[in-house]
């Protein structure tokens, strides 16, 4: 089933539906599964990929590519999620208890629907032994340059090494379900791209990009020439060391001004809670602050 769903983007109402796009190339080659708005308040993956895609015919490509849209009904509310974050239900004592629809209560989440359709699209690309990547397009509610996040995988260290984008590894360690975990344990490399801020301008652009990008790195198309914005970052891989959980009760709040991979020092105050001043732990750089009321990850540091 491919249902479809309308949302908002600037001042246009846009209708579309779960798969955006699904191509079998002519000649053979790997899979490609791309999916955005897992998160539904993150739609400019879904207009990059509508454009990139809808400009290529099974004659250009080598392989297959799968294009879904991951929350739709937390997107057609212009909201993160509905119930809770589709981002952290991707385990596997859940999706066996889903199948099975033992969840109880928690089969009447609107993100459980959501899963389940999500599942049913990508269980060919999921457990098949053939060459396969999963790509989620993702935006920040801090200001941010563009950057990939991965489980420290050495399939997914290899790729990401391809991209002159800076990569975060090791996430995995610090919050359980993302779906691309998922995929990394079942022997898939597996990439978040982080476009920038959700209401940039360059969103589009930066996700636009990569899209192509990805499928010139996998020779599955003609290659495209795309020089990822360089802030001159000494390096390109960091890995994450502390994660700051937070939950309504703490009533969170972000001190203003800082961006994704800005430096901080072992001290500095980087938000408040109802105990008083929260001070980083570490010498390091700030990783995706909390800008928006919805979420549990306050912020991380990365090295």
């Amino acid at each position: 089933m491919n249902k479809s769903c309308s949302f908002s983007y600037g001042p246009l109402r846009i209708e579309t539906e779960r798969v955006i796009a699904h191509i079998k190339g002519d000649l053979p080659g790997p899979r490609v599964v791309f999916i955005a708005a897992i998160h539904g308040n993150e739609p400019s993956g879904i207009i990059a990929l509508q454009e990139v895609l809808a400009r290529l015919e099974s004659r250009h490509i080598k392989g297959e590519i799968l294009a879904l849209i991951g929350n739709m009904s937390a997107l057609e509310s212009g909201r993160r999620f509905m119930d809770r974050d589709l981002n952290r239900l991707w385990t596997e004592e859940r999706i066996s208890k889903l199948t099975r629809k033992e969840l109880n209560g928690e089969m009447n989440w609107a993100e459980s629907a959501e899963q389940v359709e999500l599942l049913s699209h990508m269980k060919e690309f999921m457990n098949g032994d053939q060459e396969t990547y999963f790509i989620d397009l993702h935006t920040t509610s801090g200001e941010s340059m563009p950057f990939m996040s991965v489980s420290d995988t050495a399939a997914n260290r290899g790729f990401v090494k391809k991209f002159n984008i800076p990569a975060v590894l090791g996430i995995e360690e610090y919050i359980e379900g993302p779906l691309l975990n998922y995929a990394s344990a079942k022997g898939h490399v597996s990439v978040a791209f982080e476009a920038g801020q959700h209401s940039s301008p360059n969103a589009v652009r930066n996700h636009r990009c990569f899209v192509k990008q990805v499928l010139a790195e996998l020779d599955m198309t003609q290659a495209i020439s795309w020089n990822a914005l360089d802030e001159g970052l000494d390096e390109n891989l960091f890995k994450v060391v502390h994660r700051e959980v937070v939950s309504p009760e703490r009533e969170f709040a972000m001190k203003p001004g800082f961006e994704n991979f800005q430096t901080i020092k072992k001290g500095e105050v980087l938000a408040q809670d109802v105990h008083g001043e929260i001070v980083s732990e570490h010498d390091g750089r700030i990783f995706m602050p909390l800008y928006q009321k919805e979420g549990t990850d306050g912020f991380f540091i990365i090295k």
